[in-house]
């Protein structure tokens, strides 16, 4: 990719980013002759001393040493880790109901008690399980 074209195509990603779209790039491109390079290093590098990007050095040293930052990300990562667990408890409570369901020995209230869904829940999995 000429110069030209790399400095087009990054005011076009800046340009989208700020629009909120989603841009998908390849992370192992790491050519520090060029900005998309040095964005993809800056993106996989720990240590925000070895950043190309002042504003993104700033913003991980901050999060990574900084007390607010660390307080942040824990308040962060508890939250994250709260919310795959529900997700892993709601998941394996589906699957349990849908076990059930094919089992076929439960009524459906009896399968909501068990897993903790709702009564709605299992009729419309067991709706969808005969389509």
């Amino acid at each position: 990719m000429s110069g030209l074209t790399h400095k087009r195509s990054a005011e076009y990603v800046a340009k989208d980013v700020r629009e909120r779209c989603i841009i998908y790039v390849n992370g192992a491109f790491k050519d520090d002759s060029t900005e998309l390079g040095r964005l993809m290093h800056d993106f996989t590098c720990a240590n925000p001393d070895e950043m190309y990007y002042q504003e993104i050095a700033k913003k991980v040293r901050y999060l990574k040493r900084d007390n607010g930052g660390i307080k942040e990300m824990t308040e962060y990562y508890d939250k994250w880790e709260k919310e795959v667990a529900e997700e892993a408890i709601e998941s394996n409570s589906l699957e349990i109901a849908m076990n059930l369901i094919t089992d076929g020995t439960l009524s459906y209230d009896a399968i909501a008690k068990a897993t903790g869904l709702t009564i709605e829940k299992v009729t419309e999995l067991a709706r969808a399980k005969a389509v």
